[in-house]
């Protein structure tokens, strides 16, 4: 008799089908959220009126979602454990401000509680591509710049800049300060910039267009809304997610 060629069928085990299920829930728990595309330091400046004020861009129309407004969401694994080593312990503050102007804008962009039931207040919409952290949210920003990518972070909490995150979250402040720039730092690299040291700066307060909190990542070798400039922002290189607190401290140290 001739031996059958036929292979019997392979079994999986269930707990190995299982674990694979489960694995691939745990990929969604990290994701980019197309959502509240960005307002520049540039073109929405508060209180101003102008044609360039929150201007979208040729490369805003093509980001903005499709016409329900549902938003596109594409899968982002950030370094486990990176945010870990950079919490804060800031009391949530809640933006109270009127529904309008810049501020209002970057609170629908941090989705604060604040604006979160209220219509949407930047000019350009509130749809459009978006990096989500535990405490801030990350986007593009296109104001000019030699860099082939550059991006905004703000705080999900509503602080006006530097100066108020110091003076109303005490010993909090670098650790919230510190997950921001874990936040940015990663946040370019997965939005076209190269792998390497960035740009990290913040405006001094004094010259804020948008008083809401936030961080310029970008090239070191570009410059962007006239930074780095000792006159007018706090910037240093970082290298690595590692050097975040120092960073952070450094900063606040800067703020007097």
């Amino acid at each position: 008799m001739v031996p059958s060629l036929t292979r019997p069928p392979i079994r999986v085990p269930l707990f190995v089908s299982l674990s694979f299920f489960w694995a691939s829930l745990a990929l969604e728990e990290s994701y980019v959220e197309a959502d509240s595309l960005l307002a520049t330091d540039d073109e929405c400046r508060s209180g101003e009126e102008g044609p360039h004020d929150c201007a979208m861009s040729a490369l805003q129309l093509k980001a903005k979602v499709s016409t329900e407004g549902e938003p596109i969401a594409a899968q982002v694994q950030i370094a486990e454990g990176d945010e870990d080593n950079a919490t804060s312990s800031c009391a949530f503050r809640v933006f109270e401000g009127q529904n309008r102007g810049a501020e209002a804008c970057f609170c629908h962009k941090s989705s604060n509680p604040g604006c979160t039931k209220l219509p949407c207040a930047c000019r350009e919409g509130c749809a459009g591509y978006r990096i989500q952290h535990r405490e801030s949210i990350s986007f593009h920003n296109y104001a000019k710049t030699q860099c082939p990518t550059a991006m905004l972070t703000l705080p999900r909490s509503f602080y006006k800049d530097i100066s108020d995150l110091k003076n109303s979250c005490g010993g909090g402040a670098a650790g919230l300060l510190a997950a921001m720039l874990v936040d940015g730092f990663n946040s370019y690299h997965m939005s076209g910039g190269p792998l390497g040291p960035v740009m990290q700066c913040i405006h001094k307060p004094w010259q804020v267009s948008v008083h809401w909190l936030h961080l310029h990542t970008f090239c070191t070798w570009g410059t962007i809304d006239q930074m780095p400039n000792a006159q007018n922002a706090f910037c240093h290189v970082m290298n690595s997610v590692g050097e975040a607190t120092t960073l952070a401290n450094k900063f606040l140290s800067w703020d007097r």
